[in-house]
């Protein structure tokens, strides 16, 4: 609903800030009953999309070595390829 409001990127930016530790110290401090929404970090959405690029990968016939190696490349994020193997056995 928020991002339909204020557009995706901004949603997203918005909900990586909110994640963030400046963010999570401030809150902490706060002992007025402020409430806030019960979000998932922003770090396990970028986690789910890159498994999602992993298992894509994967359909297309990679193989293990070839999707790593693509992951470290395109989402700068080197992983070892028995991570690589486990989340494309789970497709």
């Amino acid at each position: 609903m928020i991002a339909e409001t204020i557009g995706f990127d901004a949603w997203l930016e918005v909900w990586r800030r909110l994640s963030g530790e400046e963010f999570n110290a401030w809150t902490r401090r706060d002992t007025g009953g402020t409430r806030m929404p019960m979000l998932r970090s922003y770090d396990s959405y970028l986690r789910y999309q890159r498994n999602r690029y992993i298992e894509a990968l994967a359909s297309r016939g990679m193989g293990v070595a070839q999707v790593s190696r693509a992951v470290a490349r395109n989402l700068r994020e080197p992983l070892d390829e028995k991570h690589v193997a486990k989340i494309m056995r789970r497709r």
